[in-house]
């Protein structure tokens, strides 16, 4: 999938087909483009119009193919490292037009997050056990800090260890400990961050990937707000 514009407001899949030879081939339809909504009632739908506009797209390039290709799981890119090389997770096309690799995920997003009742998509209750984000809450869908969900929703996550770490370098140093990321050095940890800078991780597609590095653990379900991140970035 790609995402568009100055923030990231509109969306469109494509396929990527990679020959026995090694070389990478993109294939899309005119695209139709499926906005990212601001209303929270909203994102489901979403969602599920991504998710078909992905499968009919995969459809129609096995139909005209005489092919059965399935999309190779996000993990499993992430090992290969001669099919990681030259298509990374997040590539930017150019200013803020962003190519993802969302494997067998048809979106970045994911509906809900994959670990219930955490307290950290709220900065009032983050705050109340010590560890939310400074400078406080961000209340509207904000560009500068680059963040489409706001406090209270699901997708949004305030903890302050879990925003430091995403945002910490990759270097020289830490590199191996990070895995394979698609920053280069000097770069932010985080996959998206370029684009979005508090998604919750147990809602971003990447999650699985970043949870696999050494360096990257989560405090999800930790009552008490204290961190489990490790400290070795």
């Amino acid at each position: 999938m790609t995402i568009r514009g100055q923030f990231y407001s509109t969306i469109y899949t494509i396929v990527l087909l990679r020959s026995r030879y090694g070389a990478w081939l993109r294939v899309e339809t005119p695209p139709q483009e499926y906005e990212l909504p601001d209303k929270k009632e909203q994102l489901i739908d979403h969602l599920h119009d991504v998710q078909k506009a992905g499968k009919d797209l995969l459809h129609e390039v096995n139909h005209r193919l005489n092919a059965s290709f399935q999309p190779f799981p996000l993990s499993h890119h992430y090992e290969d490292e001669e099919g990681f090389g030259p298509i990374r997770g997040v590539i930017e096309l150019e200013r803020d037009n962003f190519l993802i690799v969302t494997g067998e995920k048809m979106h970045y997003l994911l509906s809900t997050p994959l670990v219930h009742d955490c307290l950290h998509h709220d900065w009032l209750a983050s705050n109340t056990l010590g560890v939310a984000c400074n400078p406080g809450p961000i209340m509207t869908r904000s560009i500068a800090p680059r963040s489409f969900f706001v406090s209270g929703e699901p997708h949004h996550c305030v903890h302050r260890d879990v925003s430091s770490l995403k945002a910490s370098q990759i270097t020289q140093a830490n590199r191996k400990q990070c895995g394979p990321r698609s920053g280069e050095e000097g770069e932010s940890f985080c996959e998206i961050w370029r684009f979005e800078q508090y998604l919750c991780c147990r809602c971003c597609v990447f999650g699985e990937v970043c949870t696999k590095a050494a360096v990257f653990s989560l405090p999800c379900g930790q009552q008490n707000g204290h961190s489990a991140i490790k400290d070795a970035i």
